[in-house]
């Protein structure tokens, strides 16, 4: 037989269960986002901190608009930032659909025309300062060093014309990568 229980006990089980719930379910759904491994199945970069283990790839696209109804306009930038956890442990490559379908570079010919599967650009050390030393013996004689930061890969690029780009994020390591990828602009979108 069923006893039926006093409303405030049951009211309080019920939203003592729905609070539980509302706690648990964004850590559910976001445990489900997994960066693509394949061109086919990329998407927008996720929130928060990934991991790419030793020897993947994993793939993400944007689209980039250019506003092409006046020929004065000037394109706008689409900068691509990733963050790692330990320096240099991933990289990153930008191509578009037309670089990765051209044909490969022949080895064997020193000058080719014509466009190539390589990327459209690559991750870079993001600048932190330039250092001026001097030589005290010769005072006109000044060295400029670049200090730049292993663990913060940029590329900025535009263009005059929409397209797709994607993301290739590498790890060519032998230990697990964390990294934290964003892609921004005012003609970005995903």
């Amino acid at each position: 037989m069923l006893k039926k229980m006093p409303q405030r006990v049951t009211c309080g089980v019920v939203a003592g269960l729905l609070s539980a719930l509302m706690v648990l379910a964004p850590v559910s759904a976001s445990s489900l986002q997994v960066p693509a491994t394949s061109q086919q199945k990329a998407g927008g970069p996720l929130s928060g901190w990934v991991d790419v283990l030793p020897g993947m790839t994993q793939w993400y696209k944007f689209k980039y608009s250019y506003d092409d109804s006046k020929s004065s306009n000037e394109p706008t930038q689409a900068l691509v930032d990733m963050k790692m956890m330990t320096p240099s442990c991933a990289s990153f490559e930008i191509w578009t659909p037309g670089r990765l379908t051209a044909p490969l570079p022949d080895p064997d010919q020193k000058h080719q025309e014509g466009t190539f599967r390589t990327p459209v650009g690559m991750g870079t050390p993001a600048f932190v300062e330039s250092v001026k030393h001097r030589d005290s013996h010769n005072p006109q004689h000044k060295d400029v060093e670049t200090i730049t930061d292993a663990s913060n890969l940029v590329w900025a690029g535009s263009a005059r014309a929409t397209d797709t780009y994607y993301v290739v994020v590498k790890n060519k390591g032998q230990t697990s990568c964390s990294y934290d990828l964003t892609i921004s602009g005012p003609d970005v979108s995903f």
